[in-house]
């Protein structure tokens, strides 16, 4: 029961923070002006940015069927969509559970082992800051007065200089790893027949698995075609939504970068599928270029909302399509 209310009390917490996130962001916006921009928005350039989304999906679901089939599993393509479609579908309703979900929809379809296939999941995890590292390079390469200009601004908001800021930044990231190593440590050495250190023990050997099974990767030119192919997709959906809007279809290749950079980052906030979160800070961004914030808002409800309508409805039927296996394979 405590385990329950605890899970019960972590979902709350992260529904509220949600919520109140995605009250600041419609803060004091008329809200007639705006769902009249959402009514006019050009939906053909809606249903474009679905269909790069329908891809990466694809790539994903590709790249994962790769890692599997090099630790020795079999999985099928389609069953590795349906598990990726139900981890994002649980994402928005659990948040940072969908990973699990989908490794344990994939044990369901496949009965691959879950901890093997969590450490894939991990793997590719690190492939996808790899590649926002390299985005966000690029980005301040290419934008660097943009990138100083929103690092101001996030100073500001925390009344910290900017340089500060950044120092405040730099340490938070590099204490972060540090914290998980101590922690590990200390329940090894205190607490070696704990429940949470046998978790973490089974975690830690998933992850060493996986990251074998990416350093012996037999088609390792596939396995970095589907990231790239990933990673375009995103960068896709991004760019192709602008002319979606009057007020953003003259914005740039550039300008999609940074905004797919730091919608990334909106992501990591533990609010259910970035509610709130992905509004805020997209709708922030986009003042670096001369959107209004109002209009930067109507651009992400309109770029989060039909991504998390779209999800739904595919994750949805990944899990009818899960029940009617499972229920195929009782009969059989």
């Amino acid at each position: 029961m405590s385990h329950f209310l605890v899970k019960s009390f972590q979902w709350l917490l992260f529904l509220f923070l949600a919520a109140f996130l995605f009250f600041l962001a419609f803060k004091g916006v008329d809200l007639s002006n705006f769902w009249g921009e959402i009514v006019s928005a050009h939906y053909q350039w809606v249903f474009v940015s679905m269909i790069f989304a329908w891809f990466a999906f694809f790539f994903r679901a590709y790249r994962w069927k790769v890692l599997i089939e090099s630790l020795g599993f079999k999985t099928s393509l389609w069953h590795a969509y349906h598990a990726v479609l139900i981890g994002y579908f649980s994402n928005f309703i659990f948040p940072r559970l969908g990973e699990v979900l989908r490794c344990a929809a994939l044990n369901k379809f496949d009965k691959a082992p879950v901890d093997r296939l969590v450490g894939t999941v991990i793997v590719e995890r690190l492939f996808d800051v790899l590649m926002m590292g390299v985005l966000t390079l690029g980005f301040i390469a290419v934008e660097f007065e943009a990138f100083r200009s929103f690092i101001s601004r996030l100073a500001l908001s925390f009344h910290r200089p900017d340089q500060s800021f950044l120092i405040l930044v730099l340490l938070i990231l590099l204490l972060i790893p540090v914290a998980l190593v101590a922690v590990y440590f200390f329940f090894t050495r205190y607490y070696p027949r704990n429940r949470m250190h046998r978790r973490v023990m089974i975690l830690v050997r998933g992850i060493s698995n996986g990251l074998r099974s990416a350093w012996k990767l037999k088609r390792r030119g596939v396995f970095l075609w589907c990231t790239a192919g990933l990673w375009f997709c995103y960068f896709m959906m991004t760019y192709s939504l602008f002319s979606a809007l009057d007020t953003t279809s003259g914005l740039t290749l550039s300008n999609a970068v940074f905004v797919l950079v730091i919608a990334s980052f909106a992501f990591v906030i533990p609010a259910q599928g970035g509610i709130g979160s992905y509004h805020l800070v997209v709708s922030l961004g986009l003042t670096l270029f001369g959107i209004t914030y109002a209009d930067g808002l109507v651009y992400a409800t309109l770029a989060h909302g039909s991504q998390f309508i779209y999800t739904l409805l595919l994750g949805g039927v990944s899990i009818l399509m899960l029940f009617l296996w499972q229920k195929k394979s009782k009969v059989s």
